[in-house]
């Protein structure tokens, strides 16, 4: 059986350790075709595979200098886990359009002071972000909601996500609000504080979730940077605005040129998310404003941080977790 060795010290530098995977993970017969990959394509998926090298999801370590990979072992953590536990989000679900809703609300609502959430909020140093950036991120940061909804109907459970932006709102509160059976068609108050996590970063080795959260999920979401754009193309909004510009500037170059580019957009959106798992915070897991974690440098505020080796992600696990909730709720009888 061939075999790679990964030194542990290329972990560090995620751009040099892409180039050596796609160069060598064709010689212990990993396959990076597209159809094999798939709904990934090769980047995500390399980026993927370091995250779970960097977090101890993926390969072997009988010696302390390196990781040993084989192809069973990639197979395997990418078909077993990643593919089963992978929810795509696309333009044909009506939920790409609540997220899309809710972060231009969020955003906009940022700028006039209606919600507690600022321009600022988890940024370095306080610096505004720009406005798309911040619609990106609000749209990232929600999109794990929505895929554990998906996740969650699939397993027999229906729940709602947390879509409240009024200022009068607890800092800290329950990701998902209301949790019941699909068949039942009754939902009950969740008891529990649930954070859920998602990432843009693929290449990330942490979970974490916020001090006082009983549970905590996290996520991954492959998304493209071009997705706002490719959302306006679908619903048509780009050809008008593209349309419009070349009514007032005809033939004119370079911009002409310009707009012809702009044209060749792709339309519509597929947003593949994987779930990493869950865990419970505890003070194993509490890091302190200050601490130094591999990969992440400095913890900027105390939070729970749990490597995603640890996590616990079985679709049955998963379940039962919904099912715990579910009890604590209808014994609560939260309507």
């Amino acid at each position: 059986m061939r075999k790679l060795a990964i030194p542990r010290g290329r972990l560090e530098n995620a751009s040099s350790l892409k180039r050596h995977l796609r160069s060598q993970l064709p010689r212990i017969g990993v396959s990076l075709e597209p159809s094999k990959l798939r709904p990934y394509d090769e980047d995500q998926f390399l980026q993927l595979l370091i995250g779970a090298l960097r977090g101890g999801e993926c390969g072997q370590k009988p010696e302390e200098k390196n990781i040993i990979l084989t192809r069973g072992d990639i197979d395997c953590w990418f078909q077993e886990r990643v593919k089963k536990n992978t929810i795509e989000i696309s333009h044909k679900h009506k939920e790409i359009y609540h997220l899309t809703i809710f972060a231009l609300t969020a955003a906009r609502q940022m700028w006039t002071g209606g919600t507690q959430m600022t321009p600022t909020e988890f940024s370095r140093r306080g610096k505004r972000r720009p406005l798309l950036q911040v619609v990106a991120d609000l749209f990232t940061g929600k999109i794990g909601e929505v895929a554990t909804q998906r996740l969650a109907h699939n397993l027999g459970y229906e729940v709602q996500p947390d879509w409240d932006l009024s200022s009068e709102r607890e800092r800290y509160r329950s990701d998902l609000t209301r949790i019941g059976r699909v068949e039942a068609g009754r939902l009950y108050d969740v008891p529990w504080i649930i954070s859920i996590k998602s990432s843009a970063s693929l290449t990330g080795a942490w979970a974490e979730a916020p001090q006082g959260a009983r549970i905590a999920l996290f996520w991954k979401v492959a998304l493209p940077e071009d997705f706002l754009l490719r959302l306006l193309q679908y619903i048509s909004s780009w050809t008008k605005l593209i349309e419009f510009l070349k009514g007032r500037v005809g033939q004119a170059d370079p911009f002409k040129n310009f707009l012809q580019s702009l044209r060749q957009i792709e339309s519509g959106l597929s947003i593949p998310c994987y779930f990493e798992g869950f865990y419970w915070p505890s003070q194993d897991t509490l890091r302190s404003a200050g601490d130094e974690l591999p990969f992440i440098g400095e913890v900027r505020e105390s939070k729970h941080m749990c490597p995603t080796g640890q996590l616990q992600w079985s679709q049955e696990e998963f379940r039962q977790l919904m099912e715990q909730i579910y009890q604590e709720a209808k014994g609560g009888d939260g309507r």
